[in-house]
């Protein structure tokens, strides 16, 4: 990665990557309980944007991370100039937690509906078992075919 260089400027961008993994952090994060929340968070630092990102999209997407950010700071000879939070909206990250979001619920919705369904269907049968008095025909049933 190239970077600014002039002889007397002393320039530098570093990234930081703040995560959190442990649930029990994660549990006080969201209790309101702790003064100064950005403590809980894990840290690492980068000289390399490309770094940052790889890291960032691993915590991104790894299921055991409740939480991750992103911040470059700039500095001029020791001094902070400037510090952003980075948050990569519509870039591939987003976009693919975005699809797998919305595949998630539309196979939980189709779920939902089968499930609707093979109840419906169990109460008709136990409907029919009762009304026919067929109690004794279809525990032998399971007993001889389905054990």
């Amino acid at each position: 990665m190239v970077t600014f260089e002039k002889p007397g400027i002393g320039i530098k961008t570093i990234y930081r990557v703040e995560y959190i993994q442990d649930p029990q952090k994660w549990k006080i994060m969201c209790s309101d309980k702790q003064p100064a929340p950005w403590t809980l968070y894990d840290v690492r630092t980068y000289d390399s944007l490309d770094d940052a990102i790889t890291f960032y999209l691993i915590q991104f997407f790894y299921d055991k991370c409740f939480d991750v950010k992103m911040f470059e700071e700039i500095t001029l000879n020791g001094e902070i100039v400037r510090e952003s939070y980075i948050e990569p909206k519509n870039t591939f990250a987003y976009s693919m937690r975005k699809i797998i979001n919305e595949s998630a619920i539309a196979k939980i919705e189709r779920l939902q509906e089968m499930v609707e369904s093979l109840n419906y269907s169990m109460e008709s049968y136990q409907k029919f078992i009762e009304k026919y008095h067929a109690e004794k025909h279809y525990n032998d049933f399971v007993r001889d075919y389905l054990q």
